[in-house]
């Protein structure tokens, strides 16, 4: 019972402790529109993956923590990282998993 109890909270923590690893291309660069509404990030599509699957124009990220992007300033133009699924409205939006400066 003991090691059944160990196991499990092993397999938690290494779980747990994971960093989703992004591959070295982003799936856009973009530039910052606008922040909206409750954690929104409006931008538009410079280049990138998502240009193959016909997403050309604008986006919305969703962004979990505010905090991540307090840098970040209207007209600033970033490498886009999405985390999950593009959702199909217009304009698209996904859920953003890293983004780095394009300085």
């Amino acid at each position: 019972m003991k090691k059944c109890i160990l196991l499990v909270l092993i397999t938690i923590s290494i779980g747990c402790s994971e960093e989703r690893a992004y591959s070295d291309k982003p799936d856009f660069i973009g530039v910052v529109l606008a922040f909206e509404d409750s954690n929104l990030l409006q931008m538009t599509i410079k280049s990138g993956n998502i240009k193959q699957y016909g997403y050309d124009d604008e986006i919305v990220i969703s962004v979990e923590n505010m905090e991540e992007i307090e840098n970040l300033e209207k007209g600033e133009e970033i490498k886009v990282w999405i985390d999950g699924q593009l959702s199909d409205n217009q304009p698209p939006q996904g859920k953003l998993g890293k983004y780095e400066t394009t300085e």
